[in-house]
């Protein structure tokens, strides 16, 4: 279902995809609440996963506040089964929405934070380093 909405989110408005990526928020939520071992883990990423999607979509509407918030709530999700790759991938995140914001102070910040850590995927580390560029660019 996850894919279908994300797929939605491409071409249609995100004023219309944003209810139902919350709606599979609450579904997912309450199948956590109910699943034990690797279920339980799937299903919470899965939710955290859906929540930076919120994010994306409301940050598509114009709303960076409500974008970070979103972020920042896939983050302590992911957090809650020691998933860490999340909160480097939402300073990617925090580090785009400066850059839609134009502020290329902020982006650098945010994307220097993830290239700085070796532990870190090499994906993330890449879209980071992309930011960074950016950022700069901006500048």
């Amino acid at each position: 279902m996850f894919a279908n909405i994300r797929e939605l989110g491409r071409s249609e408005s995100a004023s219309s995809v944003l209810p139902m990526a919350i709606a599979l928020l609450h579904v997912v939520r309450r199948s956590v609440a109910g699943s034990r071992g690797a279920a339980h883990v799937e299903l919470t990423i899965l939710g955290s996963r859906i929540a930076e999607f919120a994010g994306y979509m409301v940050q598509e509407m114009g709303d960076s506040r409500s974008a970070v918030w979103w972020t920042e709530q896939a983050v302590r999700i992911a957090a809650l089964v020691g998933d860490r790759d999340m909160s480097s991938y939402a300073l990617v995140r925090r580090s785009l929405i400066a850059l839609y914001c134009e502020e290329p102070t902020q982006v650098v910040a945010f994307a220097q934070q993830v290239g700085r850590n070796p532990e870190v995927p090499s994906r993330i580390r890449w879209l980071a380093a992309q930011r960074e560029a950016q950022g700069h660019a901006l500048r």
